[in-house]
């Protein structure tokens, strides 16, 4: 049994209400800045890479990307791949941190909320004015 069943069922429906309402508001954190740089569509390369690790949160989950100089190309390594590649296997924003990746993940997934809750809301209103 796990400790939220051994709640009572009054505690329960408090303890579910008051994680609802956090996952509707917004982040009390800062959104967290990525680094300088980062590869877009067709490996378009903005900014000076710093080689290192990173962290990314671009497809909805967070990554680790290793980045170091090869012999005359950049190579990547995700989440401890044994293996090097030359292919750019992340594009998008780069974190210097798991937190950062995750908090930023956040900030997006909560903006994509309050733009989605915002056209139902629209349509809510031009319903009742008909």
């Amino acid at each position: 049994m796990s400790w939220i069943e051994k709640l009572s069922k009054t505690n329960r429906t408090k303890l579910h209400a008051m994680m609802e309402d956090r996952a509707l508001g917004w982040p009390t954190y800062p959104d967290p800045q990525p680094v300088d740089f980062q590869w877009g569509s067709y490996d378009h390369l903005r900014g000076v890479v710093i080689p290192g690790t990173y962290w990314s949160s671009t497809f909805g989950c967070v990554e680790k990307v290793e980045i170091r100089r090869g012999a005359d190309r950049w190579e990547f390594r995700v989440n401890d791949n044994p293996q090097w590649t030359t292919n750019v296997v992340v594009r998008g924003p780069l974190y210097v941190s798991k937190l950062d990746a995750l908090r930023a993940m956040r900030w997006r997934k909560s903006r994509e909320n309050a733009r989605e809750l915002a056209m139902i809301d629209r349509l809510i209103e031009m319903e009742k004015d008909e």
